[in-house]
């Protein structure tokens, strides 16, 4: 394998929001990658685009997250600029964008260069599909359809050399090789080497190394809630939006239910939103509790109790073996509810349904009784198996970025 010289992060930034929230998601995994070479840029490939639309990014938000870090970015509005800046370097290049038509161009383009892509699936939860709900068929259907398809376009393009193939994808999910090995199709696939991925490598999940790097503190002195954006636009290309008065009652509902579990566990409530939220908004709806932003992790580590909707931040709660609840609610379309009962399936944990909540008396026996409140033992028994599944599905003890790092600088000869 010949040298490279350079490691980039292709990212696809809309605005300041999603640069943000793309900075706080993986800011374990650049933080290691940065620690570990010298050559690094962040190239945003969302305005490669067939696009007019300037976004205009404030690059100290970078600062803020990397202070320290000598890191080059850059947010090219031309394929021209690209050209020049792209021509002669040899790249290797994690992969932090999608499959979607506006992508497929910019994968045509970087197809005349010297790049190696890489990818990191690591957060240890599963992905699921989204499907047509019953508000709004059609558009359900349509967006289904448009996102699935631009995804088997791209594997096509890559398979007529149109689009370069992913090298390297690292992931933390064995349930995915197992399903790479035993499924005729993708048996078939693999075989005749019809696949996007070059080569599949499993590591350690993000979670788990965290878990044995920060040394954070861990106590149970607190319910955390990972609250859901009912009206999120992953669930709005499915279905209408939920009305004001709907979303009202929700609350209402929640509420109570969190104040009767303060009560009964004499526990501090904390409502940790997604950095996507809107955090004003948030503290108007719990104005009885305190809500925050950036810190789900921490309040994580220092609970008893976990309530949730559906949320890949889960995956903290069941490596450290904590109590965990599920909420079910009549305002949640029929995504929503499969995403959570993935993990109530999963994890044998217990579901709150909110709209029977205040015609049963919660007490410390219902709360035991119902498994919201399991003994140690036996939380460590039902989260087993998912751990060695999808979160620490490899050595244990290897963190799965070392071992990402390591393979890049023998193959590629990066340092």
């Amino acid at each position: 394998m010949k040298k490279y010289e350079y490691l980039a992060l292709f990212v696809s930034i809309e605005d300041n929001k999603s640069f943000r929230r793309i900075l706080s998601n993986n800011s374990y995994i650049f933080s290691k990658i940065f620690e570990n070479f010298e050559k690094i840029f962040i190239l945003d490939v969302c305005y490669f685009r067939a696009s007019s639309k300037k976004n205009n990014l404030n690059t100290g938000i970078l600062k803020e997250f990397f202070p320290n870090k000598n890191i080059d970015f850059l947010s090219i509005k031309n394929f021209l600029s690209l050209s020049k800046f792209l021509k002669n370097k040899k790249i290797v290049a994690f992969n932090f964008f999608g499959t979607s038509y506006k992508e497929i161009i910019s994968n045509i383009f970087f197809r005349f260069f010297d790049i190696k892509f890489i990818q990191i699936i690591n957060s240890g939860s599963v992905q699921y599909g989204l499907y047509p709900v019953s508000n709004n068929k059609i558009k359900g259907i349509l967006s289904y359809y448009k996102k699935n398809l631009s995804h088997k376009l791209t594997v096509l393009l890559s398979n007529i050399g149109m689009i370069h193939k992913i090298d390297i994808r690292f992931i933390s999910n064995s349930d995915y090789f197992k399903y790479k090995r035993h499924s005729i199709f993708n048996i078939i696939f693999n075989f005749l080497n019809l696949s996007y991925v070059k080569s599949l490598i499993k590591i350690n999940s993000r979670a788990h190394d965290i878990f044995l790097e920060t040394k954070m503190e861990i106590n149970d002195s607190l319910i955390s809630v990972l609250d859901e954006q009912l009206n999120e636009p992953q669930w709005l290309r499915f279905r209408k939006k939920i009305e004001d008065n709907e979303i009202e009652a929700h609350y209402k509902k929640l509420n109570s239910y969190l104040k009767k579990l303060s009560s009964i566990l004499n526990k501090k409530v904390i409502i940790c939103i997604h950095p996507n939220d809107d955090l004003e908004y948030k503290k108007k709806i719990f104005r009885d509790f305190e809500v925050a932003k950036y810190v789900t992790r921490e309040k994580i580590y220092s609970s008893f109790l976990i309530v949730f909707f559906e949320s890949s931040a889960i995956i903290d709660a069941i490596l450290l073996n904590k109590n965990i609840t599920t909420i079910q609610s009549s305002i949640l379309d029929q995504n929503q509810v499969a995403c959570s009962m993935h993990y109530a399936k999963e994890l044998s944990i217990p579901i709150s349904n909110i709209d029977t909540i205040d015609k049963i008396n919660i007490d410390m026996n219902y709360l035991t009784e119902n498994k919201i409140i399991k003994p140690p033992s036996e939380l460590k028994r039902d989260y087993n198996r998912y751990i060695e599944k999808y979160i620490c599905a490899d050595q244990k003890g290897l963190l799965g970025l070392d071992k990402v790092i390591e393979i890049i600088k023998n193959k590629y000869r990066l340092d």
